[in-house]
């Protein structure tokens, strides 16, 4: 679906990538993780196409991602940050319709989408009248994740969705989100700085240090053989092991 290759990102005397190679295969889940300042939401700049590489290629569906319009790419995406990003403004239903607003589609269409997502992501149509500030965190993000969906999306980015919540509420929404990757078959990259909930959610996880990918790999070959002094330090300093 999307890929870079030798892609340097450099703002001023800063390098947030270096010399990064990497693919995301079509329908699967492929997480980035490390430590913050890592360049796992660069990342996911350069594939919003917010940003551009200083050298090297990045590419969606085998084409240079520069040859296509912004704006047509960018519906083929849905995009959810890790507070939400909620206008506070507007309710639940205007939040999740915005997109649907701008292209003009009919209430009912954007009615019949609202319904099928509501049982896909599990929430209350009686919170849709409410404000997000109205509502908990985890309800925001379920909110959120209707939104990042509404437009059917090819490619669902998810930078550190779940990364304010409680526990226990990020223990449900993870169950959620991993029943929604897959009953979707979307691809789906997701940055996070949590070793359980990448081993939980990714079937490919790309770990990150300083612009860097130090290694790719499943969960269980990254415990079994870690590259370096980094990745052994990254699962220790974990403290309980990760299952997926």
């Amino acid at each position: 679906m999307f890929a870079l290759e030798n892609v340097t990102v450099q703002f001023g005397q800063t390098v947030a990538l270096h010399n990064v190679t990497i693919s995301f295969p079509e329908t699967s889940t492929t997480v980035l993780l490390g430590t913050s300042g890592s360049g796992k939401s660069t990342i996911l700049r350069l594939l919003l196409g917010l940003i551009r590489a200083s050298t090297g290629t990045v590419t969606y569906k085998h084409r240079d991602l520069s040859q296509f319009d912004q704006i047509a790419l960018r519906r083929e995406i849905g995009f959810m940050t890790q507070d939400g990003g909620l206008f506070p403004h507007l309710t639940l239903a205007e939040n999740i319709a915005l997109m649907p607003d701008c292209l003009k589609w009919k209430q009912r269409q954007t009615n019949g989408r609202i319904d099928e997502l509501l049982l896909l992501t599990r929430m209350d149509p009686a919170l849709l009248t409410n404000y997000p500030t109205q509502i908990s965190g985890g309800q925001r993000q379920r909110a959120a994740l209707m939104r990042a969906l509404m437009l059917d999306p090819a490619c669902i980015l998810l930078d550190e969705p779940l990364g304010a919540l409680d526990p226990i509420t990020r223990y449900d929404l993870q169950n959620d989100l991993k029943e929604i990757f897959r009953s979707t078959n979307k691809t789906v990259i997701l940055v996070t700085h949590d070793l359980r909930e990448a081993a939980f959610l990714g079937e490919r996880i790309h770990i990150l240090d300083q612009g860097r990918v130090v290694q790719s790999g499943t969960y269980t070959e990254m415990r079994n053989a870690p590259a370096n002094e980094f990745v052994a330090r990254f699962f220790s300093a974990q403290r309980l092991e990760a299952k997926p």
